[in-house]
């Protein structure tokens, strides 16, 4: 819709008569809003959020107030065709601190449709001029896969028995990323990406590796955090140099030796039994 505006221009003709003549003016345009350009979309699996970003539209003839971003969860593989804008928020309202801001967070309370937090997940951003009543069109929509996995664990650590050589691992869970963790595993390889072993499905947070399931060698040993579906989270690699243990053994003083230990067995043998065993210090230098 376009406006015209009417000019009155004033002559003087003979007698002194004023005619006023109307003109009409170039037309000028309706108020209009550029789109929001350049939209990106990253999911944080370690944190469990989504950071929506944006530039500023460059055409129109207003500037916009605030924005909407506008978002949907779908299964992964969805018909671009069929995906629905269902969700949406805004950067706040007009003079809102943040209001012009050119990003945003979506966290996973705020993502999660009918108890999922995993999927496809499309958003588009529009630009709003709610004074003067002008809204871009929608941005084309971005898609990115939210995988459904938890965050890597907390404080990994482990300690290695000395008699035997087995490692003990221990960690904590963490609840920061979109989903809790279901279970764990142990996995290791002979480089910080190889995997020539692991652990089947631990539910604790702390197990034991035996030392015959390794063998000698410099392993890279990693705690996976995984979900329900199997899509697990890599913790970073702990480099650890696994040997063959040590049993310990006591030895008895020799009889006769500086500290003066004698020991007296006394066997009575009845019917082949062994039925005493006995030992008395003696004091040095007393018979």
């Amino acid at each position: 819709m376009f406006a015209f505006r009417k000019l009155c221009a004033l002559s003087v003709v003979a007698g002194g008569a004023m005619i006023a003549t109307a003109s009409t003016s170039m037309a000028q345009g309706a108020p209009s809003i550029g789109e929001p350009t350049n939209v990106t979309v990253t999911v944080d699996h370690y944190n469990g959020t989504v950071k929506v970003d944006w530039d500023a539209p460059t055409g129109g003839t207003v500037d916009p107030e605030r924005y909407a971003i506008s978002f949907a969860l779908d299964d992964v593989g969805t018909d671009p065709a069929e995906i629905v804008m269902d969700h949406g928020v805004t950067t706040g309202n007009v003079g809102d601190a943040g209001a012009l801001d050119t990003e945003y967070t979506l966290t996973a309370d705020v993502i999660e449709d009918n108890g999922v937090v995993h999927g496809w997940f499309s958003v588009t951003v529009r630009s709003d001029n709610d004074t003067e009543g002008v809204y871009s069109n929608e941005t084309d929509f971005v898609s990115v896969e939210i995988i459904n996995m938890p965050d890597v664990v907390d404080n990994q650590a482990y300690e290695r028995d000395d008699a035997t050589g087995d490692l003990t691992f221990s960690w904590d869970a963490s609840s920061d990323g979109f989903i809790d963790p279901a279970y764990y595993r142990i996995v290791w390889g002979n480089n910080p990406t190889g995997v020539d072993g692991g652990t089947a499905q631990i539910t604790s947070t702390s197990y034991t590796v035996d030392y015959e399931e390794v063998g000698d060698g410099t392993w890279f040993f990693h705690i996976y955090a995984c979900g329900p579906t199997g899509d697990c989270h890599i913790g970073e690699p702990m480099e650890i140099a696994v040997s063959e243990g040590t049993p310990q053994t006591t030895e008895l003083p020799a009889t006769g030796s500086s500290n003066g230990l004698v020991i007296y067995v006394l066997l009575l043998l009845t019917g082949g039994g062994l039925l005493a065993l006995s030992a008395r210090h003696r004091p040095r230098g007393h018979a």
